[in-house]
């Protein structure tokens, strides 16, 4: 697989959505995105996804000095990612052409690192704990689409014969960028102003959209008749739950998972900040330590054979 080919531009037609049902994709038309424009965007997506937390938290506990703040910021958009997150997804299915979405939602991000400023400039009676809930509010919202559009040209890009080990290495490879995202996070919280220290993420986003928009070709995928698309978008994303019996155990297994790391996130800037004294350098490198065990656990499954990875259809 060459960049150069799998980089043309191209259009799609009657592609319907993905499914695991061979039925609803055989004779679709669809060229892959090239594996390595697929890293790229995944390191520096991750790489700004580590310095953004890393400057938010930290950012929230100096502006307040209080050891809530951070909590109350992942609050924040944790109840708008389980609020949003099943509607936007029902929303992205529907769309009909996904490059849009990952360059909105890039673009996104992009504004939230000239927010603090800007808001600085045009509303500076407004409380800057304020402008940075606000900030972080679009920013996981953002998120939420970047994820959900670049889903589609993850699975164009990614064959099932090798699925398992292209995935362990993107895994591998935003690890390492979620690593340098967070040191580099807690670098720029050492030297600059909380404000300023956003400027790096709109630098970081603002190449992701060029990319986007230069290099990422365009997925158009016709719509389908399918008894889902004709609920209300407000039930398509919650009625998957019911459709799909696994999903609700999987849902729950990973909010169990992930209530560790929210918990690890809420108490650890308070902790280094105002009872240990330490630096938002510290900070960083206990915060990107989490993600040496995604490493090894990403590793390991690069290493699992083809043929363990698999389980019969029941």
């Amino acid at each position: 697989m060459t960049l150069a080919t799998d980089l043309e531009p191209m259009r799609t037609t009657n592609v319907p959505p993905f499914t695991n049902d061979p039925t609803t994709t055989t004779n679709a038309q669809t060229h892959s995105v090239g594996f390595l424009l697929l890293v790229v965007l995944v390191a520096l997506n991750f790489f700004r996804i580590g310095c953004q937390l890393v400057v938010t938290a930290w950012s929230a506990v100096q502006i307040t000095g209080r050891a809530e703040s951070a909590g109350q910021i992942l609050l924040i958009t944790s109840v708008a990612n389980l609020a949003l997150s099943p509607l936007i997804g029902a929303l992205i299915d529907r769309c009909v052409s996904k490059k849009p979405l990952v360059m909105a939602g890039h673009t996104g991000i992009l504004l939230c690192g000239m927010a603090p400023c800007f808001i600085d400039f045009l509303l500076p009676e407004l409380a800057p704990f304020s402008a940075l809930a606000f900030v972080a509010l679009l920013a996981s919202v953002s998120s939420v689409v970047i994820g959900g559009g670049m889903d589609y040209f993850t699975k164009l890009t990614i064959a099932s014969d090798d699925r398992i080990k292209k995935l362990a290495t993107i895994s591998s490879v935003s690890q390492l960028a979620l690593i340098a995202g967070t040191a580099f996070g807690g670098y720029i919280v050492s030297c600059v102003s909380w404000r300023s220290a956003f400027l790096p993420i709109t630098g970081c986003s603002f190449l992701l959209v060029a990319l986007c928009a230069f290099r990422l070709p365009p997925l158009t995928l016709a719509a389908v008749n399918q008894p889902d698309r004709r609920r209300g978008v407000f039930l398509a994303g919650p009625a998957l739950y019911l459709k799909h019996h696994h999903l609700f155990s999987i849902a729950c297994c990973s909010a169990l998972a992930f209530a560790i790391g929210q918990a690890t996130n809420t108490l650890l800037p308070p902790l280094m900040s105002l009872h240990l004294g330490l630096t938002g350098r510290s900070y960083s490198l206990v915060e990107a330590a989490w993600s040496i065990g995604a490493l090894a656990a990403s590793v390991g499954l690069a290493k699992i054979p083809e043929g363990q990875s698999r389980r019969p259809p029941q």
